[in-house]
């Protein structure tokens, strides 16, 4: 169990690394000892005013060398965020699966807008970032060797009757996954969990001002 660990976070410290020296010509990297970061989400649309992983406020962390057996407990209240928020007994499991479930519930509704209303931004766009939040998700539940939950967010999926309902509903979705992952960010984390968090959270700050955008292009 533990080289396993240990392989799968030597593959995420070299995708890191890899990301920074893409991107050093550009924007600089930061070494991971001052913050606390994945790398940085490019396949969403952003403007020159969205804040990013790189310029984001610094976050007040509960740094844990590992997880203990009580973290490992799941003790889940219902789907994705809204039931994260109203969750008293969060354990880190809860959290790392609640965070699953609300980025695959937010990939099958941008699908499900993408077939009914063509291929269009930013949907396109967004939806591929969330294959690569899900993708970061399943790289720390196989590095702590936890099952990865199965995907039925299509059941919780309800097809907006207008790209401005579309629009509006991506707004507080974007908003209840950022206050998700806010909260998470309040409780003792090992680092490599807490990076996935505050990169999944400062992306869907991207994705609010993509849908913000667009709520106010089609009111």
């Amino acid at each position: 169990m533990k080289s396993n660990r240990v392989t799968n976070k030597t593959r995420i410290a070299a995708g890191w690394v890899a990301v920074c020296l893409l991107t050093l010509s550009l924007v600089g990297c930061t070494d991971r000892s001052e913050r606390t970061t994945w790398p940085v989400d490019t396949t969403s649309e952003i403007t020159s005013s969205t804040t990013t992983v790189a310029d984001s406020a610094e976050t007040t962390l509960n740094i844990v060398e590992d997880l203990d057996a009580k973290d490992l407990v799941l003790t889940l209240d219902g789907f994705g965020s809204g039931a994260a928020q109203n969750d008293q007994d969060l354990s880190v499991l809860d959290m790392l699966t609640y965070a699953m479930q609300d980025e695959y519930a937010a990939r099958s509704e941008y699908e499900a807008i993408l077939e009914a209303y063509g291929d269009r931004s930013p949907y396109r766009n967004i939806k591929r970032s969330e294959e690569t939040h899900i993708a970061y998700l399943t790289d720390i539940f196989n590095s702590y060797n936890l099952e990865i939950p199965e995907d039925d967010s299509s059941d919780h999926v309800v097809l907006p009757d207008s790209l401005l309902a579309a629009a509006e509903i991506g707004v507080q979705a974007e908003i209840n996954n950022i206050d998700m992952y806010n909260r998470f960010l309040t409780n003792p984390l090992p680092q490599d969990i807490a990076d996935v968090f505050i990169s999944l959270r400062d992306a869907s700050e991207n994705h609010l001002a993509a849908f913000e955008k667009q709520v106010d292009k089609l009111s």
